[in-house]
């Protein structure tokens, strides 16, 4: 699956009338999008967690990675908190879904 599948995949997702996008937190287009993206780290080997604040994140530990390494697990953020009134569809998202190629 290359860039352009994964953004036809959600291109839709929280679409407003006019242009922009709402995908408040926890509302059904949020919810929508934490699934697929839970989905697509699944398809690629990368676990996920959520965070107290409830911020999704995969991440990616590779099976050679020893206890102790310096080198920690990558972390891929699913979304970032803070203000977001009807943002263009390429706010973030398109970063996260390159990051999962």
């Amino acid at each position: 699956m290359n860039i352009e599948q994964m953004w036809q995949d959600v291109a839709t997702v929280g679409r407003v009338d006019g242009g922009g996008y709402r995908r408040q937190s926890f509302a059904a287009a949020d919810l929508e999008l934490r699934q697929w993206f839970a989905a697509a780290a699944a398809e690629r080997g990368m676990s996920c967690e959520v965070d107290p604040f409830g911020n999704l994140s995969a991440w990616w530990r590779p099976a050679g990675l020893k206890a102790g390494r310096a080198r920690r697990p990558r972390r891929l953020p699913g979304r970032r908190p803070g203000p977001r009134r009807h943002p263009g569809p390429a706010r973030g998202l398109r970063c996260r879904a390159a990051a999962l190629r």
